[in-house]
C-alpha cells in the first residue's frame, strides 16, 4: 500500500507540474499562480493522512481514482482562468450595490441607508426569508425598489468574509473568483459549507464567470487600489 502510494504520489505530482508550467507559460496572472501553489501540495497532503476510510491499504484502484479525480479538477481549473492580465476591483471603484444576507447583522439604519441611492442585494434562503425581510423592510420605511433577493443558503451574515472577490479580465470583463472559505483559524470551527456555495450561486444569478481558486481565504481583510 505504501509503495502504490507513493507511486501515485509521483505520478499526480508530474501531471501537476507538467500542467503547472504549460498553465504559467499561458497565463501568467496571480490567480493561476495562486491557483496551482495549491494544488501542488494537494496529494502530498492527501498521502500523509491516515487514508484508511478509501481502503486503500486492501484496494490500490482507490488511489487510481483519487489521482484521476485530482487530474480531472487540476484541468478544469486551468481551462476555467481568466483571459489575462488580470486585476481585482479596486476599493475606489464604482459599486453595482451592497450585499447582505437575511437574518440581518447590521442596524437598520444602514440598511435604509444603503437602498436609499444604491441597490441592496439581500440573501435568502427561501420565500418564506424573503416575505419576513420583505415585511421588516417595509416597517423601517426602506426603499424597495432598490433590493434585490437573491436565494441562496447561507450559515452566517459575514457577507464581507465569504461573499465575491470581484475581478477583471484581459477584456474588461467582470468576473467572480471562487475560494474556498471553512471559517476563521482563530475560533473554533463552525459550519460554512453554503457560505462557501455562495459565490456560485451569485455568478449564476449575475450570468457572469466563475473562476476557481484552491486557496483557504478570508476576504473581508483584503483590499486593493486595483
Amino acid at each position: 500500500a505504501k509503495h502504490s502510494i507513493e507511486g501515485y504520489y509521483k505520478s499526480v505530482s508530474y501531471v501537476i507540474n507538467f500542467l503547472t508550467k504549460w498553465t504559467l507559460f499561458d497565463f501568467s496572472g496571480l490567480f493561476t499562480k495562486l491557483s496551482f501553489l495549491g494544488l501542488q501540495i494537494l496529494p502530498k497532503f492527501l498521502a500523509n493522512r491516515n487514508l484508511n476510510c478509501f481502503a486503500i491499504q486492501k484496494n490500490g484502484e482507490n488511489m487510481k481514482n483519487l489521482a484521476f479525480i485530482v487530474f480531472v479538477g487540476i484541468v478544469r481549473i486551468a481551462l476555467s482562468q481568466p483571459l489575462q492580465p488580470v486585476r481585482m476591483v479596486a476599493e475606489w471603484e464604482p459599486a453595482s450595490g451592497t450585499l447582505v444576507r437575511w437574518p440581518l447583522g447590521i442596524p437598520s439604519e444602514l440598511v435604509v441607508e444603503l437602498a436609499r441611492s444604491d441597490t441592496l442585494y439581500v440573501l435568502v434562503d427561501n420565500i418564506q426569508q424573503q416575505n419576513s425581510a420583505t415585511s421588516t423592510f417595509k416597517s423601517w420605511d426602506v426603499n424597495l425598489e432598490h433590493v434585490v433577493f437573491i436565494e441562496a443558503l447561507t450559515n452566517s451574515h459575514w457577507t464581507r468574509d465569504w461573499g465575491p472577490v470581484n475581478v477583471f479580465d484581459g477584456n474588461g470583463e467582470w468576473g467572480i473568483v471562487d475560494y474556498i472559505f471553512e471559517g476563521y483559524p482563530w475560533v473554533p470551527p463552525t459550519r460554512h459549507e453554503d457560505d462557501n456555495a455562495v459565490n456560485s450561486a451569485l455568478a449564476t444569478f449575475f450570468n457572469a464567470p466563475l473562476y476557481s481558486m484552491p486557496l483557504y481565504f478570508t476576504g473581508g481583510n483584503v483590499m486593493t487600489d486595483g
